[in-house]
């Protein structure tokens, strides 16, 4: 019977080796991944508040009044506007 313990050591050290070298370069992507939502997330939360804030300073009515001048939505008619142009 042959010893082929220091081929298997061999081959063994081979394959730690590579996926060593795999994890360290999973590592490195999975941090820049982390990083990457990290940014997304702190963007999201600061644009959520700053649409909270501008909710909270000018409350939107769903009264149509508000969206057309006094005048007009008291049936008074519009000015009328000049011609322009050659008569």
């Amino acid at each position: 019977m042959e010893n082929r313990a220091p081929q298997e050591n061999a081959t063994a050290k081979r394959l730690r080796d590579r996926l060593d070298r795999a994890a360290r370069d999973m590592n490195a992507m999975l941090l820049v991944l982390a990083l990457g939502l990290a940014v997304l997330d702190a963007t999201c939360f600061a644009a959520f508040e700053v649409r909270d804030a501008m909710r909270m300073a000018a409350p939107i009515s769903a009264d149509s009044s508000l969206a057309m001048p006094a005048a007009q939505a008291a049936g008074a008619p519009a000015p009328n506007k000049p011609a322009v142009g050659p008569r």
